[in-house]
């Protein structure tokens, strides 16, 4: 597995595209080239790429703090799903974290609740996410 640590603007970028386009495919190019800029932006958080026969396959974000790191965005192209990338590139980033002596946090989708616990996260809390929807489309953490 090869993790490249996205260090120019322009990498950031093609990287936080791919999370979108992971996370937000039912939502307009427009929100999702939005959400990318402000991605590709983001003072103080690393953005890695996973490289399969020079392809982007899996992405993550980590948000390193003085005692955890944060970790978000984690993905996996769709035709790539299903053989262990995700699995890798949490293992990935909890031996990074544990390195420097610290914990590793996160939040899910709760439909991704029993795949972390499986990987050993333990659930502290919930967090509630609103929105004002025109017509009753649902939130954007569900890509509804």
């Amino acid at each position: 597995m090869q993790l490249v640590l996205a260090e120019s603007k322009e990498k950031r970028l093609e990287i936080a595209k791919f999370m979108t386009e992971q996370f937000f495919a039912r939502q307009t190019e427009s929100f999702r080239q939005r959400v990318a800029s402000a991605t590709a932006d983001a003072a103080g958080l690393d953005l890695y790429e996973l490289l399969s026969y020079g392809r982007t396959t899996g992405a993550v974000m980590l948000c390193p703090g003085d005692t955890v790191v944060g970790l978000y965005n984690l993905c996996v192209a769709s035709v790539s799903r299903g053989i262990g990338l995700g699995k890798e590139l949490t293992a990935w980033a909890l031996s990074e974290a544990y390195k420097e002596g610290k914990l590793v946090t996160l939040q899910c989708d709760a439909r991704l609740q029993p795949w972390y616990e499986n990987m050993g996260f333990q659930s502290t809390g919930m967090i509630e996410v609103y929105t004002l929807s025109k017509g009753g489309r649902g939130d954007i953490m569900n890509g509804t």
